[in-house]
C-alpha cells in the first residue's frame, strides 16, 4: 500500500463506496424503467442504456479508489476482487424480485474496472497521495493512529 497518513480513513471511505455498490446491487426494484424527477433524463436514457452507465460508473469508481490507497503491484488484486465481486452479484440479482443477471452487466462491471486502474495509473498515479499531503499539511497531525 501507499504511504498515507490517513490510510485507515481511505479504506473505510472505500469499504463505504463498496457497500453502497452491494446495497444498491442487491436491492429488489419494481418492474420497468426508472423515473427521474428531471423529465428530460427520462427522454434521453432508456432503462437499458442507463443501467449499463450505472455498471460502468460503480465499478470504474471503485477501481479507481482502491487503485489510489495501493501500489501498482495490487493492481491484479484489484481487478480480481472486482470482477469477481461483479459477477456473485450478478449472479444473486437472479434471486432479487426486480433483478435479472445479465452477462452484458458483467461486461460493463469489468470495462469500469479497467478503465478505474488505467485512470489511476495512467493519468492520476498519486491523486490520493497528494489529498492525503494536502489535508495532513493543513492539519499539522494525523487524525488516527
Amino acid at each position: 500500500m501507499k504511504e498515507l497518513y490517513y490510510r485507515k480513513i481511505w479504506l473505510v471511505v472505500g469499504f463505504l463506496l463498496f457497500c453502497a455498490v452491494v446495497f444498491l446491487s442487491l436491492t429488489p426494484t419494481i418492474e420497468g424503467p426508472p423515473q427521474f424527477p428531471w423529465l428530460w433524463l427520462n427522454k434521453i436514457f432508456e432503462y437499458d442504456h442507463i443501467d449499463k452507465i450505472f455498471h460502468y460508473m460503480s465499478y470504474l469508481m471503485l477501481a479507481f479508489w482502491f487503485s489510489g490507497i495501493h501500489e501498482k503491484k495490487g493492481i491484479p488484486r484489484i481487478f480480481f476482487v472486482f470482477f469477481l465481486m461483479g459477477t456473485v452479484i450478478e449472479i444473486l440479482q437472479y434471486f432479487v424480485p426486480g433483478r435479472s443477471t445479465d452477462v452484458m452487466d458483467i461486461l460493463f462491471n469489468t470495462f469500469g474496472n479497467i478503465s478505474g486502474i488505467i485512470l489511476v495509473f495512467l493519468f492520476f498515479p498519486d491523486f490520493l497521495v497528494r489529498l492525503d499531503r494536502k489535508i495532513y499539511s493543513k492539519l499539522k497531525m494525523p487524525l488516527v493512529d
